[in-house]
């Protein structure tokens, strides 16, 4: 079985209504909930199966904007180990796949080569590009078969190598700031193109010192 039903609402958090963060709750992780639990009994009583949960990027990582969705992705990144851990011993297998940017009816407007997100997520990816429906198939099926009986409880990603990425890929989008040599003396909700490599290490008393070498 997989739970590929989900919603988002775009709205930052103090102006988003409390039906509304209801609404994606129930249809993202109260839905799954109801269904497995539904489904799970038969799979006990017919010597074990599978559940494959739709997650997301969101499920780990938070985004400006999606509150209401990502407190979904991360709850059901959690249910999905806590099916595993309850009904593992039945010879039922829960995984979730935390998908990239994926290439949709719904997405496409973001995918186009001008559109400000589509920059981000050229210089956030390591493949360059993004994702298409059948990028999945390979993980699904993986989950889905004999070949996925020992895995349990587990959510991999499908996201092009972005959740492997920190910061920006050489030649990719900064924040204005982190172009200046005191690195956050401008705006950094505004972005420019800046051809540079970006090094970050902790340090004690300011936590992560950066440098950008321009090209």
């Amino acid at each position: 079985m997989v739970n590929n039903a989900g919603i988002i609402k775009r709205v930052p958090i103090l102006d988003m209504p409390t039906e509304e963060f209801s609404q994606v709750i129930d249809i993202d992780l109260i839905s799954p909930f109801i269904v497995s639990k539904k489904v799970a009994p038969d799979m006990i009583k017919n010597g074990g199966g599978k559940i494959i949960n739709i997650c997301s990027l969101m499920s780990t990582y938070g985004r400006n904007s999606v509150s209401a969705y990502a407190s979904a992705k991360g709850g059901l990144k959690m249910l999905t180990r806590s099916m595993c851990v309850e009904w593992g011993m039945h010879n039922i297998q829960v995984n979730g796949i935390g998908s990239g940017y994926i290439k949709t009816a719904k997405t496409e407007e973001f995918a186009q080569k001008d559109h400000p997100f589509n920059k981000l997520i050229m210089t956030r990816t390591p493949a360059r590009r993004w994702g298409v429906v059948d990028d999945l198939t390979g993980t699904a099926l993986l989950l889905a078969s004999d070949a996925g009986n020992f895995i349990n409880g587990q959510l991999i990603f499908v996201d092009g190598g972005i959740t492997a990425n920190f910061g920006y890929l050489e030649g990719g989008l900064l924040p204005v700031g982190l172009c200046t040599p005191d690195g956050f003396s401008v705006d950094r909700d505004h972005f420019t193109i800046c051809q540079v490599y970006q090094v970050a290490y902790p340090l004690p008393e300011t936590g992560f010192k950066l440098f950008t070498v321009n090209r």
